[in-house]
């Protein structure tokens, strides 16, 4: 069986297709077309003072480097992201995971998410 349009289940990983565009990071995404999965995906926020807090979930492009946000908690939410998932789902990796998930990357070809590196 093919799948055509793939539902909201989360029974295995779920896919979607996408591009690396840097929204909500500065807007200097490569274009590059990706296939993100749940595991790539983390969550990151952004405070105001330490009172106003948005929370995003975001995926490091494995070519550029650059992180690119497909939802936050002030109302955006890429189509491709399943309505049945919160922020609270996902892993939030350190500053030091993502500085140095993005030196791995500069320095040799394999790509890790930083949610995955060890702190």
């Amino acid at each position: 069986m093919k799948v055509i349009k793939p539902g909201n289940t989360m029974g295995g990983d779920w896919v979607a297709k996408t591009i690396c565009t840097g929204k909500g990071n500065g807007d200097h995404g490569c274009g590059a077309e990706l296939e993100v999965s749940r595991s790539d995906l983390f969550r990151t926020y952004n405070s105001c003072m330490g009172r106003d807090e948005t929370h995003f979930i975001t995926f490091m492009c494995p070519c550029c480097g650059e992180f690119t946000d497909i939802y936050d908690t002030d109302g955006y939410r890429d189509p491709v992201f399943p309505s049945n998932l919160s922020y609270r789902d996902f892993p939030h990796p350190s500053d030091f995971q993502r500085k140095e998930a993005k030196r791995r990357l500069r320095e040799g070809p394999e790509y890790t998410p930083p949610h995955l590196i060890e702190d």
